[in-house]
């Protein structure tokens, strides 16, 4: 029963700091490695494919396809 009150206290106090550090504008997600406007350059103007993009930039070929599937903002 103390182990379990411990836990939704550290969970409330978790969730409030996270809420404090998004209305400061913190963000800590992972900076994207690929360059967008490079995939799509080698894919539409030099005409390679995916696996040849991925060797090229030296990343893997799923991170070209997600990259290649997402809709032009």
């Amino acid at each position: 029963m103390f182990a379990e009150s411990e836990t939704n206290l550290r969970k409330e106090r978790q969730a409030e700091g996270i809420a404090a550090a998004k209305a400061r504008g913190v963000d800590k997600r992972r900076k994207s490695k690929i360059d967008a406007m490079t995939v799509r350059k080698l894919r539409y103007r030099e005409k390679l494919g995916p696996a040849d993009i991925a060797r090229r930039l030296g990343i893997g070929h799923a991170s070209v396809d997600r990259e290649l599937g997402k809709k032009a903002a």
